[in-house]
């Protein structure tokens, strides 16, 4: 089962490059984040960013919010393991987002597990999909996907190609660079 979350988040933040710990509960926890790294001290100061628990009980209906208009295309991207996730960074041509009217390219795509976000205080997701985008004048959304154990997912597979279904598929190690082959 796949449950869409769209979220807009002003500063972005899981763990830096140098590999700073942190974690979802305890001293490693959210309450904590703005104290474990120098990098982290927006975390300290923020109302709105991650993690969220997303009350449902709390969702009020937008009327003004447009829809979501997206639009995805294969293209070439490199996969990196960052220690803290693994991600796909995007070329240019790989899609955008549009919102009232602002166009946001793609970035990255990069998977949490377990997911950041909660629903009505339920336990996490196996894993969260973050698609993260940027606009012309710096500004970033990111489109997030909650994973539950299941049937495979056709988006995720068509993410990570065949090697996604390949017995020999296996990280990278730290911090290893992985490019997409050249086009023939």
């Amino acid at each position: 089962a796949l449950l869409l979350l769209c979220a807009c988040f002003l500063t972005s933040l899981a763990c830096d490059g140098n590999g700073a710990k942190f974690g979802y509960t305890g001293p490693l926890g959210p309450d904590h984040w703005g104290g474990l790294d120098p990098n982290f001290t927006q975390c300290a100061m923020g109302t709105y960013q991650s993690p969220v628990d997303i009350r449902t009980s709390d969702v009020v209906y937008n009327p003004m919010l447009g829809p979501l208009h997206r639009e995805y295309t294969a293209a070439n991207a490199t996969l990196v393991d960052n220690i803290f996730n693994i991600a796909l960074r995007c070329e240019d041509a790989a899609g955008t987002v549009q919102i009232d009217g602002v166009k946001y390219k793609l970035d990255n795509i990069h998977w949490h597990s377990p997911s950041e976000h909660t629903i009505n205080g339920e336990s996490r997701f196996a894993v969260e999909q973050h698609m993260v985008h940027f606009s012309d004048d710096g500004n970033i959304s990111v489109v997030s996907i909650l994973y539950r154990l299941g049937r495979p997912d056709p988006f995720l597979m068509q993410s990570c190609g065949t090697s996604y279904r390949s017995s020999t598929w296996r990280p990278a190690g730290p911090r290893k660079v992985l490019r997409s082959p050249p086009e023939s």
